[in-house]
């Protein structure tokens, strides 16, 4: 924000993230109707995506106290 042209250059952002939230939004939605219909068939993780399964478990590890959910169980 300091520097001289930050308005100018901060432009290209807004409207790239204008553009990309509204995409996410609703693809979002999309997938959220198809999680529930009653044709779904629930399956694992490809092995061929293993980043996303580290990233579960990243925000699993910062949102769940496992300790405590064992401890309760």
């Amino acid at each position: 924000m300091a520097r001289p042209d930050f308005e100018e250059k901060v432009q290209y952002y807004y409207k790239r993230w204008r553009r990309s939230v509204g995409e996410d939004n609703n693809i979002s939605t999309i997938q959220q109707e198809g999680l529930v219909s009653p044709f779904v068939t629930p399956g694992r993780l490809s092995r061929l995506e293993p980043l996303v399964r580290s990233l579960g478990e990243w925000w699993v590890d910062r949102v769940i106290d496992r300790g405590a959910a064992v401890s309760k169980g």
